[in-house]
């Protein structure tokens, strides 16, 4: 992989951007190392494309300068910006993100409105779980929920959101939830559990929809033709047995997962009562 050899300035990215790469030079992989610290700047406004603006020391490499065009035509390309293309996307994705850097260390770099709602929008998508809990979630740090519940309001939210796109099972809810890594949600599958083998979710409790979402799915559950998993047959019996208060001991409240919640949720000023002595 050959990488630039010098640092660019305005004239050399324009050369860039305009698909004219004849004037840079290209080294060796192992001269990237004369470039130090590169420097550069990043805006984005009302969604244009981003570009970089490199400024800086310009440190020759040690190494041979062969030009772009000559090195194209060397390799069979028909135009320099192909070769470029072809050969340097990594290289050139690497400026764009150390221009990034610089600017947002600097301040430089501007969030748009559109920008944000498009980040914000790919969040939810890429994770089935998200949504559920942006819409039916509010985070307490003394509060727990049984993941039987959790699940049977999520199956509700599900098939308002997505129809019947396809099932999904508590086991991808659960490796969807934990991948979020949510600050506020405390999971371990190994200690949050009572003595039934009942799993729990510490730091979460149903907003309206939510409740709303579960009443849905245990209304459902004594129709005819209803199937649902075996996970369901756990559910509360009803809604105020829902939300239980963190049990004392170093495998609930003491838990490392379960301070980090409490901590988190103290930087948003929620104050979580102590629990009772009595243990799981």
């Amino acid at each position: 992989m050959l990488t630039y050899a010098t640092h660019p300035d305005r004239r050399d990215l324009d050369q860039v951007c305009q698909g004219d790469h004849g004037n840079l030079g290209v080294v060796r992989p192992d001269s990237l190392r004369a470039f130090g610290g590169a420097a550069g700047r990043v805006r984005c406004e009302d969604g244009e494309a981003v570009r970089g603006v490199a400024r800086g020391g310009r440190r020759r490499s040690a190494g041979p300068r062969i030009g772009a065009a000559a090195e194209a035509r060397k390799r069979k390309y028909q135009e320099p910006q192909k070769f470029v293309l072809a050969e340097e996307k990594s290289g050139i994705l690497n400026w764009a993100l150390i221009g990034a850097q610089r600017a947002i260390d600097n301040g430089c770099f501007k969030n748009t409105k559109e920008g944000l709602e498009a980040l914000h929008e790919v969040r939810l998508d890429s994770n089935l779980s998200a949504g559920f809990v942006e819409e039916c979630i509010e985070f307490d740090p003394s509060i727990r929920m049984s993941i039987p519940d959790f699940n049977a309001a999520f199956m509700s939210w599900w098939k308002e959101h997505r129809g019947d796109e396809h099932k999904i099972s508590p086991e991808q809810i659960g490796r969807a939830l934990k991948a979020l890594s949510h600050a506020r949600i405390a999971l371990d599958r190994h200690k949050f559990k009572d003595k039934k083998g009942i799993r729990y979710i510490c730091g979460i409790k149903f907003n309206e929809a939510g409740r709303a979402h579960w009443h849905n799915t245990i209304d459902a559950i004594d129709t005819p033709g209803f199937r649902s998993s075996g996970d369901l047959t756990r559910v509360s019996i009803k809604i105020t047995d829902v939300h239980t208060k963190i049990p004392a001991g170093k495998n609930w409240w003491n838990h490392p997962l379960v301070v980090k919640i409490r901590n988190n949720a103290a930087k948003t000023k929620t104050k979580p009562k102590y629990p009772n002595e009595e243990e799981d």
